[in-house]
């Protein structure tokens, strides 16, 4: 469901209307329930758990990349330009939140993906800078198609 964005929405504003609701709800649930096991420090015993510990943050952030935009296509109105677009913004707006936010995957505790860890790559200057910047480039971002160009004049007979 396509949601109006105003020139003076914010950055939190825009995250809502451009970000499948739905997608940042299974984000905020699922970095909740890893943030319960990290909070405990490194499992020993539970296999499973010593997996998620080191590679849910990474795949759970893999996972909503990938459902943006499959869960636009099939709420849109099948108009590629719109799509394309939507899509492309809701990535750019879904990542720079989830900098802003420092998440899970920013954490010290937390291994993105084998072994590497984020968290000295997290900035909260930088990340107030890219909501600004986000914020004013995604006001250039509209949802509507480029008006059709014209028909050309048809050749007049020849004798």
């Amino acid at each position: 469901m396509a949601r109006l964005v105003k020139e003076s929405d914010g950055f939190a504003a825009r995250v809502s209307k451009y970000v499948p609701s739905e997608v940042l709800a299974l984000y905020i649930t699922v970095e909740n329930i890893l943030r319960n096991l990290v909070s405990g420090g490194p499992p020993k015993e539970n296999v499973v758990d010593i997996y998620l510990f080191n590679n849910g943050a990474g795949y759970l952030f893999i996972l909503c990349i990938i459902l943006i935009p499959v869960y636009l296509y099939y709420q849109s109105e099948k108009d590629a330009d719109k799509y394309i677009r939507h899509a492309l913004v809701s990535i750019v707006l879904f990542i720079v939140w989830l900098y802003a936010l420092k998440g899970l995957m920013f954490d010290k505790n937390v291994m993105f993906l084998q072994g590497y860890s984020l968290e000295k790559w997290h900035s909260t200057t930088l990340s107030a800078i890219f909501m600004a910047l986000v914020t004013a480039a995604s006001g250039l971002v509209t949802n509507n198609s480029s008006p059709p160009l014209p028909e050309p004049e048809p050749a007049p007979p020849q004798p």
